[in-house]
């Protein structure tokens, strides 16, 4: 564990918690768990739904006396830093390019695989994130920011193919006198097009996770390591999320089971270690103080978008 100096608390600021998780975020979840790990008397977490807390409009983030830190990457590298400072003992000897090279394909690859799961289905993304934020919102913030949120995950998953025609279904959308009424063909062409996603989906968890297996074999983390790296935590969040989430079409979840215990024991091991009291009664990690940060009313909202528009034509 790692000692931060007196006066210069670590908060990280990150989306709400849900699935019995700290998170329902695959990256505010990675950081949460590498936090607890080597911070864990030392930061605080704050849960909120609002983006644009941060200069980047993004969430997690965070902060660290006059410093804020965004994306996944740079606040772990930034908490790599912290340690190493604290800590005259190199964390591991490994490469930190080849480190580097598998966080980027974890990042890139399995999160996408994730996400698709999460939001690209729409009856996932319905009962899924759209739920969770429709009881934590204000009106009328609840009615664009899940929308907004799963338009970003969209410039990701399109590209790769993970975002199918169906994505675009919207159930509850009004219904208009001209619609077209839907015929047994629309529906056999919607079974299909859900068998060959499906197919599509499962195919890209194994290409991945084929990688993944032999790199962690019978370890306890990969590389052999002796404590869970930045990498394990990445991967931990991503097998944790596929394995917690409560949606009605999770194939990943049954492919996990299946196929690649050892992927799913490792990502069950990393959250252990992180909150071992949520598993057992051994002692270990105290638990992080929590608090909730309401979410900025329509007002604040308008002025913060008006600042950054001055600031970013001067």
């Amino acid at each position: 564990m790692t000692n931060v100096e007196p006066g210069h608390a670590l908060t990280l600021y990150i989306w709400p918690h849900s699935w019995n998780l700290p998170s329902f975020d695959v990256d505010s979840l990675a950081c949460v768990l590498y936090l607890q790990i080597y911070f864990s008397n030392d930061y605080e977490l704050v849960e909120s739904t609002d983006p644009d807390l941060s200069s980047a409009c993004v969430l997690p983030f965070l902060r660290h006396g006059n410093e804020e830190i965004v994306t996944t990457r740079g606040i772990v590298k930034y908490l790599e830093n912290l340690r190493k400072r604290s800590n005259d003992q190199e964390r591991e000897k490994l490469n930190r390019a080849k480190m580097t090279a598998w966080e980027s394909y974890a990042n890139i690859h399995l999160k996408d695989v994730v996400n698709s799961v999460l939001y690209a289905d729409p009856d996932n993304y319905r009962e899924g994130i759209h739920a969770i934020l429709s009881t934590k919102l204000p009106i009328p913030t609840r009615y664009y920011l899940s929308r907004r949120l799963r338009e970003q995950v969209r410039e990701s998953l399109e590209p790769a193919g993970l975002w199918t025609s169906r994505a675009d279904e919207d159930d509850d959308a009004p219904k208009r006198p001209f619609d077209k009424v839907k015929t047994i063909v629309d529906d056999k062409v919607k079974i299909f097009d859900e068998a060959f996603t499906k197919e599509k989906l499962l195919d890209k968890a194994r290409e991945i996770f084929d990688v993944l297996n032999p790199l962690l074999g019978h370890a306890s983390f990969f590389f052999e390591s002796k404590e869970p790296s930045s990498l394990d935590c990445q991967i931990a969040s991503c097998v944790l999320i596929l394995e917690n989430a409560k949606l009605p079409k999770n194939p990943l979840h049954t492919l996990l089971h299946d196929s690649y215990p050892h992927i799913l024991e490792h990502a069950q091991r990393t959250m252990s270690l992180a909150f071992p009291q949520l598993s057992s009664d051994q002692q270990g990690n105290s638990a992080p103080k929590v608090s909730t940060l309401p979410h900025a009313n329509v007002v604040v909202q308008i002025g913060r978008a008006m600042r950054r528009v001055a600031q970013s034509i001067l």
